[in-house]
C-alpha cells in the first residue's frame, strides 16, 4: 500500500518535512490550524547545518538567492568589547557550508511555491488522533477528517499532537521575554556581514544586530522579566530605546530607526526533555519535540535536520514505526545536548550584574578545543552525509 503521510503543523519544520517526503517519494498532507500561512519573528538564522539540508532538497541556489551572508559573529559586553569572536569562513571550510540570515515571509514562500498547493490545507485545527495500527486517523474541530500511513506533529512548542500521544507537558520558562524586529538602518562596507550580540550588566539583557539585506538588519532583544507581560501601545520603542543606552550610542541610534507595528514580543520557553517522541505511526518534530531557546541560533536548524532525517528514514524502512525508531536513535541525542546547552547559556545571561565581569572573563579564555567540541556537536553533518548516500542507492521517484 502507497505510503500517505499527515503532517499537523505548516511552519517551516512542517514545510520542508512534505518537501523532504516528496523527494523520497512519499505522498503527504499539511494541515494547519490558522486560516492564512503568516510567519512572524521578523529574520531566521540558518547555519550550516541546515543548509546541509537545503543543498539535498535542490533549494541551496533559490534560498542564497533570497538571504543575505554572514562571515563573522561577536559577542560583546557592555562597552562593546569583543568577549567571543566566531569566523564563519572558517566553519564554512571545516563543515562544508556558511551562514544564511532570510526573511521568514521569503523563506516560507520559497517552501510554500516548492509545494504542490493541494498539499496544504489552512484552516484545520487537531481535535483528535487515532493510530488503529494500519492507519492513523485525524479529526479536526471543524469535523472533517484525514486518514494516512503516518503523521507527524510538526505544531510547535504548544503541541496538540503532543498533548495527544503524551498529555500535556509543562513547559519551562527561561526567565526573559524576547523582542523581534527588522529595521532599516544604513551599515558600513565592512560591518554589513557581522553579527553582533551585546551582552548588558542586567539580568538577561542583550542586544542582538545581524544584517539581514542591504542595509536592513534583523534587531532582538532580552531583558529579565516575570512571563505574561505585555507592552503598552505606542510606548515599546521607547522602552527598548532605553535598554539600548546600556551599550554603546550605535545601539540607541539603531533601535531607534526601529518601527512600532513591527515589533514582535515572546516569552522564551523550552521544552523539558521528553523520554520519546514516537508512538506507533505517529512522531514529533521540531519545536513540537524539543522546543529550545533562541541562544544557540539552532530551533530551526534542528527541525530542519529533524525533517530531513524522519523523512530519509521513512524512505528506507518497511514500517513507519521502525522508521521513527530509528529517527529517534539518530536525533534525539543531538538535540537534547543543544537544549541543555542553550538553557545553560541562557542562565549565563541571567546572572546578576555582579557576576557578570566573571562570566566575560570565563568566555574570553574559553580553550578553542571546547569551543571545537561546541561546534562540532551542532554543526557536523556527517551523520547526514551516509544517509544522503544510502538514501541514493534506492533511487526514490520524487512526488509530482
Amino acid at each position: 500500500m502507497e505510503q500517505t503521510g499527515i503532517i499537523i503543523g505548516g511552519g517551516i519544520g512542517g514545510l520542508i518535512t512534505a518537501l523532504a517526503l516528496n523527494q523520497q517519494g512519499i505522498r503527504s498532507t499539511i494541515y494547519e490550524k490558522a486560516i492564512r500561512l503568516q510567519e512572524v519573528g521578523a529574520g531566521l538564522v540558518l547555519s550550516s547545518n541546515a543548509l546541509f539540508v537545503f543543498d539535498q532538497l535542490g533549494l541551496l541556489e533559490a534560498l542564497t538567492s533570497i538571504s543575505w551572508p554572514l562571515t563573522k559573529g561577536l559577542i560583546t559586553d557592555p562597552n562593546g568589547r569583543i568577549v567571543q569572536e566566531l569566523d564563519v569562513q572558517e566553519l564554512t571550510k571545516q563543515y562544508g557550508y556558511g551562514t544564511l540570515v532570510v526573511n521568514r515571509g521569503k523563506l516560507q514562500r520559497l517552501l510554500l511555491d516548492s509545494l504542490n498547493p493541494d498539499q496544504i490545507h489552512t484552516g484545520k485545527q487537531l481535535a483528535d488522533l487515532y493510530d488503529d495500527g494500519r492507519q492513523v486517523h485525524a479529526r479536526f474541530t471543524d469535523g472533517s477528517t484525514a486518514d494516512g500511513s503516518f503523521l507527524i506533529g510538526a505544531d510547535g512548542i504548544r503541541s496538540a499532537v503532543r498533548t495527544r500521544l503524551f498529555s500535556e507537558q509543562p513547559l519551562h520558562y527561561s526567565g526573559q521575554s524576547c523582542w523581534r524586529t527588522i529595521i532599516n538602518y544604513p551599515l558600513p562596507v565592512d560591518e554589513q556581514s557581522t553579527s553582533i550580540e551585546y551582552w548588558g550588566r542586567s539580568a538577561g539583557l542583550r542586544v542582538g544586530l545581524v544584517p539581514c539585506g542591504l542595509n536592513q538588519l534583523y534587531a532582538y532583544i532580552t531583558v529579565a522579566t516575570p512571563a505574561n507581560g505585555h507592552d503598552v501601545p505606542g510606548k515599546t520603542i521607547p522602552y527598548l530605546q532605553s535598554l539600548g543606552q546600556h551599550f554603546p550610542p550605535i545601539v540607541s541610534r539603531i533601535l531607534e530607526a526601529a518601527e512600532e507595528g513591527r515589533v514582535h514580543r515572546a516569552d522564551l520557553y523550552d521544552l523539558p526533555t521528553l523520554r520519546t517522541w514516537s508512538r506507533g505511526r505517529c512522531t514529533l518534530l521540531g519545536d513540537a519535540a524539543h522546543a529550545t531557546t533562541p541562544n544557540v541560533g539552532q530551533g530551526a536548524c534542528q527541525a530542519i535536520e529533524d525533517a530531513f532525517v524522519v523523512s530519509t528514514c521513512l524512505g528506507q524502512t518497511t514500517t513507519e514505526a521502525e522508521a521513527f525508531r530509528q529517527y529517534e536513535s539518530i536525533r534525539k541525542a543531538k538535540v537534547d545536548r543543544i537544549v541543555k546547552l542553550s538553557r545553560q547559556i541562557g542562565q549565563v545571561v541571567n546572572l546578576p550584574g555582579w557576576l557578570k565581569p566573571l562570566a566575560f572573563t570565563a568566555m574570553r579564555i574559553l580553550p578553542k578545543s571546547a569551543s571545537k567540541q561546541q561546534f562540532d556537536g551542532i554543526y557536523n553533518m556527517d551523520y547526514a552525509r551516509k544517509l544522503a548516500i544510502n538514501a541514493s542507492r534506492s533511487h526514490p521517484a520524487p512526488v509530482e
